[in-house]
């Protein structure tokens, strides 16, 4: 039987995770990983990793702006037996909204819009046992994903560069170019899925302005 695990929990508001760093006395076989909140499946508990290794770190990075997450950890070893750690809490006030794109290959590129300016954030990594639009989400899988669905709607917001900042200009251009697949989360942890429509600017003296819209949404998650 595996010793008993220890967790530490990070909540991060200005890349909108919490992490949760495991302490194994021993070296189990893996770990796993559970969440549970009172506005998911009924406060039940929900496996969100079942793959963590010996003292690893898991970003949650599916996590609704303002909500209390309740975290605990199974060490388990080669015969399936568990050791549970004692559960932590722990919420995040996500600080921006985030632009996240993919171009729905192995490569992924990844942006977050501060209303001023672009930076690269977090990287999303693509699930290739999982449908073909959806993706590990700092290694949770996006919950209620119906692919292909088209809901008629338009998402769009205007993000303005100062000029003079071409790195962040060329980043966003070349997203357009690939025809990216593109996230959106807001503030409140909604995510939009979907495809822009074309790449247009427009220069003032000391902006640029880039509009965002969103052309066809393929699905997306609230929080309520």
């Amino acid at each position: 039987m595996p010793s008993v695990p220890t967790i530490l929990l990070t909540p991060d508001n200005a890349l909108g995770k919490i992490a949760i760093a495991v302490a194994n006395p021993d070296s189990p076989h893996h770990n796993d990983v559970w969440r549970s909140n009172p506005n998911e499946e009924g406060g039940a508990a929900i496996r969100i990793c079942n793959t963590l290794g010996v003292d690893g770190t898991f970003n949650d990075y599916n996590v609704a702006s303002g909500e209390l997450y309740t975290y605990f950890v199974d060490a388990v070893d080669g015969a399936g037996v568990t050791a549970r750690s004692a559960s932590a809490s722990s919420s995040v006030q996500l600080a921006s909204t985030r632009l996240h794109a993919t171009t729905k290959q192995v490569s992924t590129s990844n942006l977050q819009s501060s209303g001023l300016a672009l930076r690269e954030l977090i990287p999303w990594e693509r699930a290739p046992e999982i449908a073909s639009e959806s993706f590990l989400m700092g290694g949770a899988t996006t919950p209620e994903v119906h692919t292909g669905v088209i809901e008629q709607e338009i998402i769009s917001f205007l993000n303005r560069i100062p000029v003079g900042q071409t790195a962040e200009r060329a980043l966003l251009k070349s997203l357009f170019e690939l025809g990216a697949f593109m996230c959106l989360r807001d503030t409140f942890g909604n995510k939009f899925f979907g495809s822009l429509a074309g790449y247009t600017e427009a220069y003032s003296h000391t902006w640029l302005d880039v509009p965002i819209v969103f052309q066809v949404l393929d699905y997306k998650e609230s929080v309520g």
